[in-house]
């Protein structure tokens, strides 16, 4: 598919995006990540009590309710502003697998904060029909000025003089986040989530285990999704 079509149809999915809160209750809050070798996608799914994160919790290990795994076949190059067609498939397969359907979903990349403001949260929430935060460790787009440095403190990211996401300081004197709303999730409650669920460490608790396991599959065999 050439990129034109592509940005053409991602032109047209931006339509189906609502940037306002679009669940009655976060009772799940899940996460996703993928890691790669020469051939194969290795995407983790994991699904967390949200009551769980308290605020300045001590540091102590969470564990999920439940996990799940898949091994998809690479089809798709990397090509910056198209991660989506690269991990979709991989993100579709392993949600497929989840007993325990998440009310919020966290992913390791651009929501709105995109060039064409439909980035890899924005592309998968639309697809599952759920509400998801983009949760980047890198800028795409946009400018910003650096926020305190001190937890919590943050700054609004502006892209073509709108604001795409928050520039958020998830730990004292640690690099900041870039948070913007996928899909059915407000700015606000997008920067709440985030927060609330960085409990110990620079990334939310649920996205960073989902990245541990995420590289353990790529460093060893697949292993079965589990549910405790």
């Amino acid at each position: 598919m050439r990129l034109t079509a592509l940005i053409k149809e991602q032109e047209e999915l931006t339509k189906k995006l609502k940037i306002s809160n679009d669940f009655q209750r976060l009772e799940m809050i899940g996460a996703a990540d993928c890691a790669f070798d020469d051939r194969y996608i290795y995407c983790v799914f994991v699904v967390f009590l949200y009551e769980e994160f308290k605020e300045r919790l001590p540091k102590r290990d969470l564990r999920p309710i439940e996990v799940k795994t898949t091994r998809v076949k690479i089809d798709f190059p990397y090509i910056p502003g198209f991660l989506s067609y690269r991990e979709k498939k991989a993100y579709l397969k392993t949600y497929k697998k989840l007993e325990i359907l998440p009310d919020v979903i966290l992913f390791d990349g651009q929501g709105i904060s995109h060039p064409r403001r439909f980035g890899l949260a924005c592309h998968i929430g639309v697809l599952l029909n759920k509400p998801t935060i983009g949760c980047a460790k890198s800028r795409l787009v946009g400018e910003f000025k650096m926020p305190g440095k001190r937890r919590g403190s943050c700054s609004p990211l502006i892209y073509n003089g709108e604001m795409v996401g928050y520039v958020l300081r998830t730990q004292d004197n640690v690099a900041p986040l870039f948070v913007s709303p996928g899909q059915g999730i407000d700015f606000a409650t997008a920067k709440e989530i985030v927060l609330k669920t960085a409990t110990n460490y620079r990334l939310p608790e649920p996205l960073r285990y989902a990245h541990i396991i995420s590289k353990s599959l790529r460093e060893s065999k697949p292993r079965i999704g589990s549910r405790r």
